[in-house]
């Protein structure tokens, strides 16, 4: 066989490898650029997401502060009721002080006073009263058939926070 022969036989097949290669070369660089399309299409998605996210924070921001705003427009309101019902309370409290005849300064300093604190403190000299009068400490008082149902309610409302408190 002449050498010439072998050489072109040598030079075809190695010409149909390379031919070969070519191919899967090519088929895979079309994947590829498939691959990178698909790629810029999933990077802009997610540059849309992230812009919409960006603006629903902002959105967030916004109205969390508007609610801030109203909530503390609201907390100071509260306070200021709070504060006035504090001071209702304790004119209520030195109302009852007057009233059973105890000074408001006969009141642990440092405690706030409670709503039945007068009640408490009424003076023993007041208890035998009414227990002079034919009322005992522990048993109920009969309902008084001459007085208004308004007087009775009352009366029975006041025998329940004085038996409350013993």
């Amino acid at each position: 066989m002449p050498a010439g022969l072998i050489l072109e036989s040598l030079v075809a097949v190695l010409l149909i490898v390379t031919i070969g290669y070519c191919y899967i070369l090519n088929r895979r660089l079309a994947a590829l650029r498939h691959g990178q399309n698909e790629m810029h299409i999933v990077v802009r998605d997610l540059n849309e997401a992230a812009d919409k996210a960006r603006l629903s924070v902002d959105q967030l921001r916004s109205n969390s502060l508007s609610i801030s705003g109203d909530l503390s427009e609201k907390l100071k309101a509260g306070r200021a009721i709070a504060d006035e019902l504090g001071m209702i309370v304790e004119s209520g409290n030195s109302l009852a002080d007057r009233l059973a005849g105890t000074p408001a300064s006969s009141r642990p300093a440092g405690r706030k006073p409670e709503p039945l604190d007068a009640l408490s403190r009424l003076d023993e000299g007041f208890r035998r009263q009414v227990e002079r009068d034919g009322v005992s400490a522990g048993e109920p008082v009969a309902i008084t058939p001459d007085l208004s149902p308004r007087e009775n309610a009352a009366g029975g409302d006041l025998r329940f926070a004085l038996r409350a408190m013993r």
